[in-house]
């Protein structure tokens, strides 16, 4: 497996700090813990299992660290059901962040003894249903919809089985990748591609200025482009697990590599100009499935931003992209870059448009925001409480 990086030193530097305090840890096992209670996202204390003397049990968060200022229930009224249980852990909204940490203890539906278990899933969005590439993941390992429980307030199991997670932030396991392969599996074969651009053009928001002047570069030397978001997950598992190679911007898209085979590459365009980016999560996901990385700086900010943001971002082929293009042997010329002045003029509108939007105000009470969550019990909690606020004062 292969890392190349283009850009500046500082970024180069960077990466290879982050690079090099990943880890490989596969002795991972599975708790049973009888008479437990399945504690739910929302609730006063920290979501998962404590069992039945009330301890809580560590493998069952995915919050690594100190958590010894966390409140822990003594004694609790809790719903009792007479099953065994496979806690699968909490369940995030967003798509990216599931597979990066929400399918992390589904290794264990591969052992068989799991199979037909019920499947305990903690969601914060309880009144609403699960959503369906969740559902999909989870069939595609052998649960039925009816197996999936999800735990919306207290409950105790006859027995809960807690799968240690395979991936943290600074490392992953075998099993990690093993779980997507197996999903992979369960998947027909679709049209075949050897190379694959993910585009933003399709995205309502978040749109990146320049992309479409790079895409096209990659599409005339044979990258078949598509927007990922316009597709159903299935149809986006069998497209990317038989390509070879797999380009786009930084985000949630390339994170789809999980579904390709080894011996693969995946160039990942840097989009913002701080050098603190994703490029760490999608490393581990590229070193877990036994592919080559690239990693390229084409960021053209004239206002420097964070990798998540609602900020208008602009990326240019620049000196770090041409030498990419020149060294993988692509074709291209001056009239690749024609247009990209328009561009550059309507990503600064974006920007005056959204200092309007997200000016002073803005800050000022993203700021109070914060500083009255800090009195709020519970990561969790105060992560609701801010997200309430943002809504309610118009911040998010």
């Amino acid at each position: 497996m292969t890392v190349c990086i283009y850009g500046p030193n500082s970024y180069k530097n960077y990466l290879q700090g982050q690079f090099a305090a990943l880890a490989r840890h596969d002795d991972l096992c599975v708790i049973k813990a009888e008479n437990s209670t399945i504690w739910p996202v929302g609730k006063p204390y920290e979501h998962g299992v404590y069992d039945a003397s009330h301890q809580y049990i560590d493998a069952s968060s995915i919050i690594i660290g100190d958590r010894a200022n966390l409140r822990r229930p003594r004694r609790y009224a809790a719903l009792y059901i007479d099953e065994d249980v496979l806690f699968l852990g909490d369940l995030h909204h967003h798509f990216g962040h599931v597979l990066l940490e929400r399918l992390t203890r589904a290794w264990a539906l591969m052992d068989k003894k799991f199979r037909n278990m019920k499947c305990a899933v903690l969601y914060s969005r309880a009144a609403e249903p699960l959503p369906d590439y969740y559902v999909e993941f989870l069939k595609a390992l052998g649960v039925r919809p009816e197996n999936i429980v999800v735990v919306s307030r207290p409950t105790r199991f006859k027995t809960v089985f807690v799968p240690e997670i395979s991936k943290g932030p600074c490392f992953y396991s075998r099993k990690y990748a093993q779980t997507f392969d197996a999903i992979a599996r369960s998947v027909p074969d679709g049209v075949k591609y050897e190379k694959i651009y993910m585009s933003r053009s399709g995205l309502d928001k978040r749109r990146t200025f320049g992309e479409k002047m790079i895409q096209a570069v990659f599409k005339r030397n044979g990258f078949h482009v598509i927007c990922p978001e316009t597709m159903h997950i299935r149809d986006q598992i069998a497209m990317v697990k038989n390509c070879r190679v797999l380009a786009g911007c930084a985000g949630t898209a390339l994170h789809l590599a999980l579904f390709m085979k080894p011996g693969g590459r995946v160039v990942q365009i840097k989009r913002n100009s701080k050098n603190e980016d994703n490029a760490r999560e999608q490393f581990l996901i590229n070193r877990s499935k036994k592919l080559d990385s690239v990693f390229i700086w084409a960021s053209d900010e004239k206002y420097p931003t964070p990798h998540f943001t609602n900020a208008p971002q602009i990326i240019h082929a620049g000196h770090y992209m041409r030498e990419f293009w020149t060294e993988f042997r692509f074709k291209y010329g001056p009239k690749s870059f024609d247009g990209y002045s328009d561009e550059y003029s309507a990503y600064l509108a974006a920007w005056r448009e959204y200092r309007r939007t997200y000016g002073v105000r803005r800050k000022i009470k993203r700021t109070l925001i914060k500083i009255m969550a800090c009195v709020i019990p519970g990561r969790e909690r105060r992560g609701q409480f801010r997200a309430r606020l943002n809504r309610a004062l118009k911040c998010a």
